[in-house]
């Protein structure tokens, strides 16, 4: 039997099911949680909702031994591709919710973008290549503006994190 690391395992996941009992709750409304100890940070906070959200999610799709909840799985399946978990809205909490409902709350001006600060073109990446460049952009780790050519749809793999992507043809700018 394989080893299952802690933060896949259903005790991570328990560790935030009220939380998720909350999103669920709210939904569409977004819901707001502070870090609490052992969980200082709200960057670690976030980043283990999104873990045991994926956690949740693969057991969703077992045909065995499927956790039991506090919360309607029924509606959380329809509302986990929609669901963004957020430390830009406000620099103390995690916001949770619809991109729609977080993007009209996070305040940020319209960059002017200057050729020297664009990164790229990045030509045809792969998958993989195109999740990382995602990932450091959500992670503040890439900063300035990356250009993608591709054929590959961007704006759904960007779904999936805290980034904004602007599109022209098979053009993308990753912020």
């Amino acid at each position: 039997m394989p080893t299952e690391f802690y933060h896949t395992s259903e005790k991570h996941f328990r560790r935030y099911e009220e939380h998720f009992r909350l999103i669920v709750e709210n939904w569409p409304r977004p819901t707001i949680f502070q870090p609490q100890p052992p969980v200082r940070s709200v960057n670690t906070l976030a980043s283990h909702l999104r873990l045991a959200r994926q956690a949740f999610n693969d057991n969703l799709v077992k045909v065995v031994e499927r956790w039991e909840t506090k919360f309607d799985v029924a509606k959380w399946w329809d509302i986990t591709p929609l669901l963004i978990i957020s430390t830009k809205v406000d620099l103390g909490s995690v916001w949770c919710g619809p991109r729609s409902a977080i993007d009209t709350l996070v305040v940020s001006p319209i960059p002017t973008i200057v050729p020297s600060q664009i990164v790229g073109p990045v030509n045809d990446p792969s998958q993989a290549v195109l999740d990382a460049i995602l990932l450091l952009h959500e992670k503040n780790v890439l900063i300035d503006p990356t250009v993608v050519q591709t054929d590959l749809d961007v704006e759904s793999l960007a779904a999936f994190y805290d980034v904004a992507v602007t599109k022209d043809g098979n053009r993308y700018i990753i912020l």
